[in-house]
């Protein structure tokens, strides 16, 4: 199992755990490592309840791509992907997609 947590200044971790092999009584292993930007982005997604098709438009906002590429990619018109983009901006707060990807990233790169 693999966890994502936010310390209080801010950086945000992962935390896996697993039970050792082979098994001893109730032995686990626990590793804590830095978070990946795509995993923080989707914790931060359903925090703040993005339908399936804004988290798929926000992944690839958070990857670079350009509202044109998302559209053709996942087959529904330019306008279309605008209005999901506008709802996204309203749950998440914010107004550019440089702002988006910061917020949805924890501000990892």
């Amino acid at each position: 199992m693999t966890i994502q947590i936010r310390a209080l200044h801010g950086s945000w971790a992962s935390l896996h755990a697993a039970p050792l092999l082979p098994p001893i009584a109730g032995s686990v292993a626990v590793t804590i490592g830095p978070a990946a930007p795509a995993d923080v982005a989707d914790v931060l997604m359903r925090a703040w309840q993005l339908s399936p098709r804004e988290r798929q438009i926000a992944t690839a906002i958070v990857s670079g791509q350009d509202i044109r590429n998302t559209a053709r990619t996942l087959r529904i018109s330019e306008h279309t992907a605008r209005h999901h983009v506008k709802a996204i901006f309203a749950k998440v707060g914010v107004h550019s997609q440089d702002h988006l990807r910061e917020m949805l990233t924890g501000g990892l790169r």
